[in-house]
């Protein structure tokens, strides 16, 4: 049985434990406000350029660019994960490290080269032993910006265009509500001819535009911009999603030292009627032995 001390030692640790996970779920909640509110604010830019893009693709073929331009058999692919640089925060990281292996393990039937680029901390450091890495994306997850989206959109754009991989996918955690997240592996490059909104009305709405300048150079000058959205859309979902998930995770964290500090002060408080009970008897014993 511990003692007195000990029971007050493991009290005051309880104690700090639980302002420091309801600490962290408020500062959580505050950059979550901020996270949902770039993310908010890519999604929709992304929803208006698919829109333009929509428009330049009606009747588009694979030679249109060469974003567009499949192979027959691909053979080299690059899998590029975003997530968090930090944990405390649930499943939310070990979920997609999970996701990704067994993607990789169901489709290196199709591929003779496979390698890895990381965006966050915690995926490079599972997979950087498993597999080739070519890039780790480093100081990007915690405060994403725009410029970080260019220089990684840039950089698969290259790696695509000049050969090294027939196939470029990424796996990120896709946000489903306010706090909760799904891992998906999805292909990025190349990109399907029928852009989002192109397989509708066709007929009816070509001839409908006029194009400064021509459709062929708007496409060349609007596809990579919208790569480099989708990639920006990727980073401040995760963000988002790393915040909503660390909030939960505290929460959760906080009802469990309140649980734990519950049950602790009962059995100290019954350890202390006991050491109580104990002096008492002590004090009696010892009173009746001076009166015999």
């Amino acid at each position: 049985m511990l003692t007195l001390k000990e029971y007050n030692d493991k009290l005051a640790r309880l104690k700090s434990t639980g302002k420091m996970t309801k600490t962290m779920k408020m500062v959580s909640a505050n950059k979550l406000r901020k996270a949902q509110k770039a993310q908010k604010d890519a999604i929709t830019f992304e929803d208006k350029l698919n829109g333009i893009v929509s428009r330049l693709g009606v009747e588009v073929s694979p030679e249109d660019h060469p974003f567009f331009n499949l192979t027959k058999v691909p053979e080299k692919a690059l899998v590029v994960e975003f997530t968090s640089d930090k944990g405390l925060c649930g499943g939310f990281n070990s979920n997609l490290n999970r996701k990704t292996a067994d993607w990789l393990l169901h489709n290196s039937n199709r591929f003779k080269k496979v390698e890895m680029s990381f965006s966050g901390r915690r995926g490079w450091v599972f997979f950087k032993n498993r597999l080739t890495v070519r890039r780790y994306y480093e100081g990007v997850a915690a405060k994403p910006q725009f410029t970080d989206a260019i220089h990684i959109g840039n950089d698969l754009q290259l790696a695509f265009l000049s050969g090294q991989f027939d196939e470029i996918h990424v796996a990120y955690n896709q946000v489903t509500g306010v706090l909760s997240t799904k891992p998906v592996v999805e292909k990025l490059l190349p990109m399907d001819v029928n852009l989002p909104g192109s397989a509708t009305s066709k007929q009816a709405e070509q001839g409908m535009w006029i194009y400064e300048p021509e459709r062929h150079e708007l496409l060349f000058a609007t596809i990579p911009r919208l790569l480099n959205l989708r990639i920006y859309s990727i980073l401040v979902g995760t963000s988002a999603g790393e915040h909503g998930a660390r909030m939960t995770a505290m929460d959760k964290a906080s009802e469990n030292a309140n649980e734990l500090l519950k049950s602790l002060k009962i059995s100290y408080n019954r350890a202390r009627q006991a050491a109580i009970t104990t002096e008492l008897t002590e004090i009696v014993s010892g009173a009746a032995a001076l009166q015999g």
